[in-house]
């Protein structure tokens, strides 16, 4: 940023404007999926929930079929379903968001190439300098929109742990660290 400001500060500020819309609908696109791929990740957990409830009740849903066929449609393949629809939306909303991402970077190297000569004089140097940054600067930002799902996935299930209310205090720093604790932990590794 501050080499493209030293080329030309009011090519600078136009860009600056096109780089603020892209950052504030990207964001509300990242918020959206974000917020579905949290609705899937309750999903799972439910359809989870059901697959318990099939292995502790298979007695029971071989015995009557009308709770068998009322647990699979109605709570098995509608959570299934659920969790189907949020996870796709939320991920189409991704792909939408980097799709989005590089309209504008390419538009915007349009914009400084082909627009910004006409509305005020711009010299090739900057020109260039600007064309040349903008193309360096396309592969981080690739990577970058290409790995925003994962970031997302991870900061769902970071705030699902962080719901469960697991924390490690010292009170309980020093019973973990107990003999038996200890070897506990070494036969649970083994296994």
């Amino acid at each position: 940023l501050l080499y493209i400001t030293w080329l030309s500060w009011l090519v600078f500020i136009m860009v600056l404007v096109l780089m603020l819309v892209a950052i504030g609908s990207c964001k509300c696109l990242l918020y959206r999926g974000e917020k579905l791929l949290a609705l899937a990740r309750e999903d799972q957990d439910s359809l989870f929930k059901n697959f318990s409830t099939i292995t502790a009740g298979i007695k029971e849903l071989k015995l009557h079929y009308q709770r068998r066929h009322f647990f699979l449609t109605h709570r098995l393949e509608a959570t299934a379903s659920r969790f189907r629809n949020h996870n796709v939306q939320g991920l189409t909303l991704f792909a939408t968001t980097t799709s989005w991402g590089k309209l504008i970077f390419f538009f915007a190297i349009g914009f400084v190439l082909f627009i910004l000569p006409h509305l005020f004089a711009i010299d090739n140097e900057t020109l260039s300098g600007y064309i040349l940054t903008f193309t360096y600067l396309m592969l981080p930002m690739d990577n970058i929109s290409n790995n925003l799902p994962l970031i997302s996935k991870a900061s769902v299930a970071l705030q699902k742990i962080e719901s469960l209310g697991l924390s490690r205090s010292e009170e309980h720093t020093s019973e973990l660290q107990s003999p038996d604790h200890l070897v506990c932990r070494l036969l649970l590794e083994k296994k």
